[in-house]
């Protein structure tokens, strides 16, 4: 009895087996094309030793290979080259054959940069945005996807650097990356987190994929295969992720240093290519050291802000490209200084001044470069010499012309009569015979010169030539006299007699500035008139 117990659970257990084994061989591992290769990132951890001890010992303890970036931009030659391959290839006893885009960056460290999804900070939102939609944040000509994320809320994965800014690391997690640093050192492979955190000499861009591609120009798909991670996928083991045929994307450089993406059109398990296959493609397109990227319904390319692959996810009777995480661009050259040092703007990788600034930053003052404004001026940081009250050009070098003052000669003088006008303050100097602060003022009587400064000093009288001194015949003197009345207002508000007349000039008795307050407040009409000798009255006392 308990033999054929045993022998009924025998069967038993090997019947389950044979279901779940047809389950599992019949199961899609990348259903809608979803080509994550990770369940759990991080219990996929491999440490930094382990991928060193992994490797062979022909590497030694180097677990990442340099390359210097080319810096040269032929001016007759475009920043980005595009183009189209057809390739066969042999799998499983059968000819295939796929079909792809390669664009090569010239000088990447102007011209290649690592983006966030949509928007910068959009991993810390754990945003996804097609690569169209994020390509627009750094007008990217050419553009691919980048970079692995979760697929149950878009957290974006591995190690990221964009623009100098560290997006995040993934706390030691080995998969191959590529990187450039801020001296134009490109880097592909495994890093430590050391290396990753490096303060000197840090990096400019950085992505994580998974695979390591090539290595120095030699397929390094099966030892990156062991160094990488566990058998716990998210959509199948590592062997199957590496040898299904699907949508794959790739990044790299190729022998001078130049950047180079690649993408390959596909639906996993229908079409595209594998791994082993992806990486002697690569090399065929000239890349020297590349890693593999996020694939299946994510590979996408897109040039001018269009979509120019056949994405494998499907909207309604069309293809449609998949939100995904970070994207790897391709754009206009950046200068030395982005915003030109606030004092310019870049042009296809020129800095164009503002006046006033030159240097390949536009960061130099022109002004400073031989003493530019001396004597007349100093040099400002506002972009140009300025000037002292009363000189004018841009190397202040130019007096103020007559009619203008002040500094740059700015402001307009308001001197009548003839008034000279002050460069440096507008201050008028007033032709004789006339006074006041813009010369408005005829001299009062008995007061000539320049701003009618003296007295006259002519006998029976002290009417005088306003502007020479010259003692007036009767008929000059009344017809002075008779000018100064009707150009003067009589509003007394005084009422004066005398006693004993006398011909007495006011001005010898009263200071000029007295006679001028008296006139100017309403109180004294004519300065010069019969008054009661030595003595004034006010009727009102």
């Amino acid at each position: 009895m308990k033999a054929l117990l045993i022998c009924y659970l025998t069967v038993f257990l090997q019947m389950l087996m044979l279901r779940y084994s047809l389950n599992a061989s019949t199961q899609d591992p990348f259903p809608d094309d979803i080509f994550t290769p990770y369940k759990d990132h991080y219990r996929t951890k491999r440490n930094h030793r382990f991928v060193r001890d992994c490797q062979s010992i022909k590497f030694g303890n180097t677990t990442h290979e340099t390359f210097h970036v080319s810096t040269r931009i032929d001016p007759d030659q475009p920043f980005v080259h595009v183009h189209n391959f057809y390739q066969e290839f042999s799998k499983d006893g059968q000819d295939r054959n796929v079909v792809g885009r390669v664009a090569i960056l010239e000088d990447p460290l102007r011209t290649f940069s690592v983006i966030e999804p949509k928007e910068s900070g959009g991993c810390s939102k754990y945003m996804r945005a097609t690569v169209d939609e994020s390509s627009e944040e750094r007008s990217c000509y050419v553009a691919t996807n980048g970079g692995f994320f979760r697929t149950r809320d878009g957290k974006c994965y591995g190690n990221i650097v964009s623009d100098g800014r560290r997006i995040q690391d993934s706390n030691g997690v080995q998969n191959a990356n590529f990187g450039i640093r801020q001296d134009g050192t490109i880097v592909v492979g495994y890093l430590s987190e050391e290396d990753v955190l490096q303060e000197e000499n840090s990096f400019l861009q950085l992505v994580s994929g998974v695979v390591w591609l090539l290595r120095n120009g030699t397929s390094y798909v099966s030892e990156s295969i062991k160094a990488e991670c566990r058998d716990t996928e998210e959509t199948g083991t590592m062997d199957l992720f590496a040898s299904v045929l699907s949508a794959r994307t790739a990044l790299g450089h190729d022998n001078k240093g130049r950047v180079m993406m690649a993408q390959v059109d596909g639906k996993t398990h229908k079409r595209g290519i594998d791994l082993y296959n992806f990486a002697d493609l690569l090399l065929k397109l000239g890349f020297v050291n590349a890693i593999n990227l996020d694939g299946g319904g994510s590979a996408t390319m897109v040039i001018n802000n269009t979509v120019v692959n056949y994405p494998s996810d499907n909207c309604g009777e069309f293809s449609c490209p998949r939100p995904v995480s970070t994207i790897i661009c391709g754009h206009e050259p950046d200068c030395i200084l982005r915003n030109c040092s606030g004092h310019g703007q870049c042009v296809m990788g020129q800095c164009i001044c503002n006046d006033g600034w030159t240097g390949e930053a536009c960061d130099i003052l022109k002004c400073k470069q031989n003493n530019h404004c001396f004597p007349n001026g100093i040099c400002s940081d506002q972009g140009g010499c300025q000037c002292f009250p009363g000189w004018k050009g841009k190397n202040c070098s130019t007096a103020c012309s007559s009619g203008s003052f002040g500094a740059n000669c700015s402001q307009k003088c308001l001197c009548l009569n003839g008034g000279m006008c002050d460069p440096k303050d507008g201050h008028c100097s007033c032709k004789a015979g006339w006074t006041g602060s813009f010369c408005q003022q005829g001299c009062f009587q008995g007061t000539y010169g320049i701003n009618c400064s003296r007295t006259c000093d002519c006998h029976g009288t002290c009417s005088c030539d306003p502007q020479t001194g010259d003692c007036l015949s009767r008929d000059e003197e009344t017809m002075l006299s008779s000018t100064r009345k009707s150009a003067i207002p009589k509003k007394p508000s005084t009422k004066w007699r005398t006693d004993k007349p006398s011909v007495i000039c006011l001005p010898t008795l009263v200071s000029q500035e007295s006679i001028r307050q008296l006139t100017l407040a309403g109180i004294l009409h004519d300065p010069c008139r019969h008054l009661a000798s030595h003595a004034i009255h006010n009727t009102d006392n």
